[in-house]
């Protein structure tokens, strides 16, 4: 008779120290430049050209470009069980078998065919790998490109006046729910678990990923309206940012 799946209590993680990644910037700021001046027009869509006066683009002057780091902090968790299952292994015998020992337990063949009692220690695994921001929400795997990182993160990051122990309050936060969110997606016991003997969930990374971009200022010299332009220091991409 096959034992009733039992419960023992989750292993669950205790907070690892994070690791830090710094990502190259192969859009370099002389060319993050051109591609602002191209999509400044996009900040101020209200302007409009006149036959008499100056160009639209005329009267938006970049005020400035600074480079700036993003954020984001990748957890990869994996769970596990490790389990023992009963099982039954049919195996035909020769003609003149009539017993089938295996250690303590004998086994009687019928018509040929003896049914092997075993039990057998298996382990069910699953994981998944969460992105959260620096406001600690979650977000997709995808807004963290695909790129090389830096070879020395902590002197690009010094350069940047970026304290990574800044972030411990982030680090706990993330952790927190990052662990419970795990606990929720991918912490469930198959259904063919006999006796459980260990439950457990580990986190294999957990890692501050800072992604390079720019952010370009324009002034409206009419009206000394100022917006800002994201671009991305990886992609190139744009974005208003204010």
């Amino acid at each position: 008779m096959e034992e009733s799946p039992s419960a023992p209590s989750l292993i669950l993680p205790t907070k690892p120290t994070a690791s830090v990644v710094v990502l190259k910037t192969p859009v370099a700021q002389t060319s993050a430049k051109e591609i602002a001046e191209k999509a400044k027009l996009s900040l101020f869509p209200t302007l409009r050209r006149s036959i008499l006066g100056p160009k639209p683009e005329e009267l938006i002057q970049l005020q400035s470009i600074e480079k700036r780091y993003e954020n984001f902090i990748r957890v990869h968790g994996v769970y596990s069980v490790r389990y023992v299952k009963g099982n039954v292994y049919p195996t035909q015998v020769e003609a003149n078998v009539i017993e089938v020992m295996c250690g303590t337990a004998s086994f009687k063949p019928i018509d040929r065919m003896v049914n092997i009692e075993v039990e057998e220690r298996k382990v069910y695994k699953n994981e998944l790998t969460l992105v959260y921001t620096g406001q600690a929400s979650e977000t997709k795997l995808e807004v963290i490109p695909a790129v090389d990182s830096e070879e020395s993160p902590s002197s690009v990051l010094s350069g940047a006046k970026i304290d990574v122990k800044r972030f411990g309050r982030l680090e706990e936060t993330v952790f927190s729910l990052a662990t419970n969110v795990l606990k929720l997606r991918i912490c469930e016991v198959p259904d063919e678990v006999g006796r459980i003997e260990e439950e457990r969930l580990d986190l294999t990374e957990f890692t501050h990923v800072f992604v390079p971009a720019y952010s370009a200022t324009f002034k409206q010299v009419k009206t000394n309206e100022t917006k800002t332009l994201g671009i991305d220091g990886v992609t190139g991409k744009t974005q208003v940012a204010s």
